[in-house]
């Protein structure tokens, strides 16, 4: 699968590990009944292991190689971004367990350029 098709699909990512990132970050991208994308934050909990949800913006556009997104501020500014497919890490889904609990399982990615994905 392409990187976009995984987005697409709703799988969470991550982005490689900086300097600057220091937290346990997870997103996925939801699609609404009315077509509308969300790129949506999420904080993995250290000890349950649960995605806590921190954050959202709206999706603009799914291309081959990024993705943009904007969202608005406190005084109604609209701020735009972009992520760029080669920052992103890893794809991974969020199973439950029969006591349900997430969990994941790690494997090798197909996709080149990607070194993990999760199933």
């Amino acid at each position: 699968m392409k990187t976009k098709e995984n987005l697409e699909a709703g799988m969470y990512f991550s982005f490689k590990k900086t300097f600057r990132s220091y937290t346990n970050d997870v997103y996925n991208i939801e699609t609404s009944k009315d077509g509308y994308m969300t790129l949506h934050r999420h904080h993995c909990h250290s000890k349950t292991g649960e995605y806590i949800p921190v954050d959202l913006v709206t999706v603009r556009r799914i291309g081959e190689n990024s993705l943009d997104y904007y969202k608005y501020d406190m005084f109604g500014k609209k701020t735009r971004g972009r992520i760029h497919y080669n920052s992103i890490d890893s794809f991974f889904y969020a199973k439950k367990a029969k006591d349900g609990k997430e969990y994941t399982h790690i494997e090798k990615c197909p996709i080149p350029g990607i070194d993990a994905i999760a199933v």
